[in-house]
Order: structure tokens, then C-alpha cells, then sequence
């Protein structure tokens, strides 16, 4: 069931970190383990286009998205082709490790969307990260572990905008774009949820309605 908007206090973000993405929220999706909220809800992504993905997101999860990012569980698949337009990906990719141990528990995978067919597609502000589990992780709960991946969709262009609007806010403390730097000076506090979610120091209007 969703949660109203008025249940979440303002300034309530979702920003999780890499190997929190995987460790925590793909294992535990892996396991077939189900949390009392749905931050990252399931979807078939490529039925959709980029621009739409955020409105399913604040359709479907109870922490809207501010239209510069969201996260979807989706099956793994080789052509992620939508009805307009291709998800392409770059030669970018990074291990995750886990912060405790250092133990290799991940990778990230890097994709941009082109919008049209072939020759006559152009590169678009939308990309995404796409965070896989080890197939070499033990876990008696996992059957398959690479069933599902977690997608970090991104909107550059709001990215940006942002960034000139609103030069003084906190910016993103997980991973934000398709660069491989990690964002820093991030003034936050953690609240007592899910990994990931944390109260920090930015304009309450971003808060949106949820489903």
C-alpha cells in the first residue's frame, strides 16, 4: 500500500551508496525478502521511455524521485531496447566492494540511451547505472543471482539544472552520473530506515507526490 506524502517528514531522501545498492537492497531482493515500504520497486524498464520511468517510479515507490534520479529492479536482459530508442553501453564499468571487508560483491555497468534506430539515433542526457551481484557470491537463498539487476536511472539535464539553480544544496551523496567520482562534502544525517535513506540539509520542495 503507498504511502501518503505527509507521512514523510520533509528533507527525507533516498541516497545509498554503492556497495549498499548491491549488499543490501539487490541481495535482500535476491532472497526473495520483502520490506515493509517499497523504496525500488520492480519493473520492466525497456517497456518504458526514460522521461516516463520517473513517473512510474513516483507511482510505484513510497520515497519519490526529484526527477533527477530513480532505482528499479528489472530482469537481466542483453537488448534493452525501448519503442523509441536503445539503452547503449559504454566501456565504463567499476568493481563494488563491500565497505567492511573489501570483498568484491558487485559490478556497475554504465549506459547511456539513444533515441531512434542505428545511424539516425542521437545521444540523449538519460543514462544509467546497472549494478549486478557476483555470480561467485555464496548464498544458499540465492538461486539465481543474476535473475535481477538494480537500475540507478539518471537525468543528467536536471542534474544540471539543479546544480545552477541551487548552487548551495547538498548534492548527491551516492553514485549520481556516469562519471566514476564519488561526490563529496555532503552534509547529512542518518535517519533509523533502510540503508540508503538519510535526512539531509536541502530545499523541502522537492518532495513530490507518492503512490
Amino acid at each position: 500500500m503507498a504511502e501518503s506524502k505527509e507521512a514523510w517528514p520533509v528533507g527525507l531522501r533516498f541516497k545509498p551508496t554503492e556497495d549498499e545498492l548491491v549488499a543490501h537492497h539487490l541481495t535482500k531482493k535476491l532472497r526473495g525478502e520483502m520490506g515493509t515500504i517499497c523504496i525500488i520497486p520492480e519493473l520492466y524498464i525497456y517497456d518504458w521511455e526514460p522521461q516516463e520511468l520517473f513517473t512510474r517510479y513516483n507511482e510505484l515507490s513510497s520515497i519519490p524521485s526529484d526527477a533527477s534520479e530513480c532505482f528499479f529492479f528489472c530482469p537481466h536482459v542483453r537488448k534493452r531496447k525501448t519503442a523509441c530508442g536503445f539503452w547503449k553501453e559504454t566501456s565504463t564499468k567499476r568493481v563494488i566492494q563491500a565497505s567492511d571487508t573489501g570483498e568484491e560483491i558487485g559490478l556497475r555497468r554504465s549506459l547511456v540511451y539513444h533515441k531512434g534506430r542505428q545511424k539516425n539515433a542521437h545521444r540523449t542526457n538519460f543514462g544509467i547505472h546497472e549494478y549486478h551481484l557476483n555470480s561467485n557470491v555464496f548464498d544458499s537463498e540465492i538461486s539465481d543471482p543474476r535473475a535481477l539487476v538494480l537500475c540507478h536511472i539518471i537525468n543528467r539535464k536536471s542534474n544540471k539544472a539543479k546544480s545552477a539553480t541551487a548552487s548551495t544544496s547538498s548534492d548527491l551523496s551516492g553514485p549520481s552520473n556516469l562519471s566514476d567520482s564519488q561526490n563529496e562534502g555532503t552534509q547529512e544525517i542518518s535517519a533509523q530506515a533502510s540503508p540508503g535513506v538519510t535526512v539531509e540539509f536541502s530545499y523541502p520542495n522537492e518532495m513530490s507526490s507518492a503512490c
